[in-house]
């Protein structure tokens, strides 16, 4: 008798928990079902996530007519159909990254956005391929960052545009598109004055992988594009 009571009440207590798991189960579902909201700002880098809804206002006044050309302006939505003031972009993707301008009378307006950007760690070689995109963060609290590039072949880098900075203290560093010149030694120093902290990143560009032939049992052939 004991052990059937003992059975009944723990089979009803399982009967009163299976509401609230179906409502976890289906609250759980709802979040992953939703995406964060990316706002890019106007001549700055913007990092995204993959699946984010992208949000960028163009600052135009109002009865303003704006034209937006970038990667995703094809499937992009606006707050207006007419004069397209804010554009939309759901379901980012790293093919959604690069430059977004809108351009009006008073304008243009550029944003950099970077989504699924590889996170490039201090003192550790940063590999990535051609074409990816790259974060760097100086980790520097509110001071303004001088960063600076020394290509692997020698010599120093072109200069780094303020549009692929974050803030305007240049706190994180994003590069869109790596090609080969990309490569190199990038040193954050800041403050201006002493003493003063210095980041280190070396980041290394590889060409992408475009045939692989298998050959044998186990041995791999793997024959990777070359471009300047």
């Amino acid at each position: 008798m004991v052990h059937q009571s003992c059975r009944g009440r723990r089979e009803l207590l399982i009967m009163s928990l299976r509401p609230a798991l179906v409502c976890f189960l289906l609250l759980s579902l709802t979040r992953m079902a939703e995406s964060d909201d990316c706002d890019g700002t106007a001549d700055k880098v913007q990092f995204c996530k993959v699946g984010d809804k992208l949000k960028l206002t163009s600052g135009a006044a109002s009865g303003t007519q704006v034209t937006w050309s970038g990667t995703g302006v094809t499937r992009a939505t606006y707050d207006d159909d007419t004069e397209q003031k804010v554009l939309e972009l759901a379901g980012l993707s790293a093919a959604d990254s690069g430059k977004y301008t809108a351009t009006y009378t008073g304008g243009p307006k550029n944003f950099l956005i970077l989504v699924g950007a590889v996170p490039c760690d201090e003192g550790q070689e940063c590999k990535v391929v051609k074409g990816s995109s790259i974060e760097m963060d100086s980790g520097a609290p509110s001071e303004t960052v001088a960063w600076t590039h020394e290509k692997t072949s020698g010599g120093a880098g072109p200069s780094i545009p303020d549009i692929n900075f974050t803030d305007n203290n240049k706190k994180k560093l994003g590069l869109f598109n790596v090609k080969a010149t990309n490569a190199g030694t990038y040193e954050a120093k800041y403050p201006s004055g002493e003493p003063q902290t210095t980041k280190t990143f070396t980041v290394s560009v590889q060409d992408p992988i475009t045939t692989v032939k298998i050959e044998g049992d186990g041995s791999v052939c793997v024959q990777a594009a070359r471009s300047s």
